[in-house]
C-alpha cells in the first residue's frame, strides 16, 4: 500500500481536476454504458423484446439482465473491499487539511455521478413505461379515479 505522499506526488490536493476528474470519468462511463444499452434495445426491441416467452428474449434480454446484475454486484463488492482495506490503513495516519478538502471534492464528484445515474434510470423508466403522462394529458383531474369519483373508499 502506497502512502498518501506517494499517491499525491504531482497532484495538488486542491487542484481543479481533483474532483472534476472523478465526475467526468464517472459520467463518461455511465453515458457509454447507457449508449450501449440504447443501441442494444433499438436492435432487439421488436425482434426479440416483445415475446418474453421466446428463446430470443431469453438470449437477448435475460442474459443482459443477469450480466448487468452480476457485473454491478462484483463491482460493488470489490469497491467495498477496497474501501474497507484503504480505510483501515488510513486510521492511524494524520490527515492534512488540504487532503481533507481533496477527499470531500472527490466525494462530491461521486455524488454527481450517482445523481446522473439516478436521472438516467428515472428518465428511461418514465419513457419506457409511459408513466410520464400527467393528469392534464390524460383528460382527468388530479386525484380523480377511473370511475370519476374522488372518494378513495370507492373502488374503480
Amino acid at each position: 500500500m502506497r502512502s498518501m505522499e506517494e499517491v499525491a506526488v504531482g497532484r495538488p490536493p486542491t487542484g481543479w481536476l481533483v474532483g472534476w476528474k472523478t465526475l467526468f470519468v464517472g459520467c463518461g462511463l455511465l453515458l457509454a454504458c447507457n449508449l450501449f444499452l440504447w443501441v442494444w434495445d433499438y436492435n432487439y426491441a421488436f425482434t426479440a423484446g416483445l415475446d418474453s416467452s421466446s428463446r430470443a428474449f431469453a438470449l437477448h434480454y435475460r442474459t443482459l439482465f443477469w450480466g448487468e446484475l452480476l457485473s454491478v454486484g462484483a463491482f460493488a463488492g470489490l469497491w467495498y473491499g477496497w474501501l474497507v482495506r484503504t480505510g483501515r490503513s488510513l486510521l492511524s495516519e494524520s490527515v492534512a487539511p488540504a487532503e481533507e478538502i481533496r477527499r470531500v471534492v472527490v466525494l462530491w464528484g461521486i455524488i454527481g455521478a450517482t445523481s446522473l445515474s439516478i436521472y438516467i434510470e428515472a428518465s428511461a423508466s418514465a419513457l419506457l413505461t409511459g408513466s410520464g403522462a400527467t393528469p392534464a394529458r390524460s383528460g382527468r383531474e388530479p386525484g380523480a379515479r377511473l370511475n370519476g369519483s374522488t372518494n378513495p373508499s370507492v373502488l374503480p
